[in-house]
């Protein structure tokens, strides 16, 4: 995969020098990242190919928990209502992964705010920096799921506005357009079910179509 990544709250500071050691791995896991995608299930694209968060989430977890991330870090009792646990963490690195609807966005941002302004200790350390990762929208997926213009537009917004301090990274999955892409089909035994049936390299494309992206597959 193509990453692409917008910085907040850095006070002009080199975010992948400070946090070199974590920003690389999670930069090779991303970029050594097939594109994984799956049969659609919505209505008026039923079995089109769309990007698939199921295989891609259990690729950046496999990946990351071998560079020793820790996987669900509890969140402390005292601040449970906020959720039970957040998707990784490293030394004082929170990384999210948010492929699901966009109001979602600004939980993380403000939850990981409290995290930060409050000193709690995720995996024993408090939290410095946050890294969330979403997809650009050329890659097609469920209707309102967040992509990256929409997630840096909405930070600017309530960076502006003094809203949040924690300096965090957006990073946003990409591939070249019009241009063959090695990827990987996940069959699934139901439509809403989470259990792999079979996985199939192929060959595909993203092509525009009017105002949309299709993935077409090749060969």
């Amino acid at each position: 995969m193509l990453i692409e990544y917008t910085d907040f709250n850095n006070q002009n500071e080199d975010l992948s020098r400070k946090f070199a050691s974590e920003w690389m791995e999670v930069e090779q896991t991303l970029c050594s990242m097939p594109l994984y995608v799956k049969g659609s299930n919505q209505q008026g694209i039923k079995g089109n190919m769309v990007f698939d968060p199921i295989a891609t989430n259990a690729y950046i977890k496999n990946s990351l928990q071998s560079k020793g991330w820790i996987a669900n870090a509890a969140i402390p009792e005292h601040i449970n209502p906020l959720g039970k646990d957040v998707d990784f963490t490293k030394n004082t690195v929170l990384l999210e992964i948010q492929f699901s609807h966009y109001a979602f966005l600004l939980n993380n941002i403000i939850r990981s705010e409290v995290f930060f302004k409050s000193r709690s200790a995720l995996n024993s350390h408090s939290v410095a920096l946050m890294v969330l990762v979403t997809k650009f929208d050329i890659l097609p997926s469920a209707n309102s799921s967040l992509h990256y213009t929409q997630a840096v537009e909405q930070l600017l917004v309530i960076e502006t506005a003094n809203i949040f301090s924690l300096p965090t990274r957006i990073v946003g999955l990409n591939v070249d357009i019009e241009n063959e892409i090695q990827a990987i089909f996940t069959q699934y035994q139901s439509p809403q079910s989470r259990r792999i049936e079979s996985q199939t390299p192929i060959n595909c494309m993203v092509q525009k179509s009017g105002k949309t992206f299709k993935i077409r597959a090749i060969g």
